[in-house]
């Protein structure tokens, strides 16, 4: 069993995708803040150019510019707006 929000009628109309570099060395400390932001839905530790992409939703585009002022001080960020979500959960059944 799972809960599943919407996130919009709890004020949280804007999702992004925010993707964020960050020293190997600042890992702890960056894991450590990102706990305490609630706006912070996931963050996945990712291969590749990025070393964590986060899925954030927040009440509006200054909330978004705040979010990612705060999260400058770890690193280059670069964000994706969502449109919209099609396909936002889907149950797996595994059938070997």
């Amino acid at each position: 069993y799972h809960a599943q929000l919407a996130i919009a009628k709890l004020g949280l109309t804007l999702s992004a995708f925010v993707e964020i570099t960050v020293e190997r060395s600042n890992y702890e400390r960056f894991l450590r803040v990102i706990e305490k932001v609630n706006w912070i839905l996931e963050c996945h530790h990712t291969a590749g150019r990025r070393s964590f992409l986060l899925k954030v939703a927040v009440p509006d585009s200054q909330s978004l510019e705040a979010l990612i002022g705060q999260l400058s001080q770890f690193g280059e960020t670069s964000s994706t707006l969502v449109l919209s979500s099609p396909l936002t959960y889907r149950e797996f059944v595994y059938q070997p």
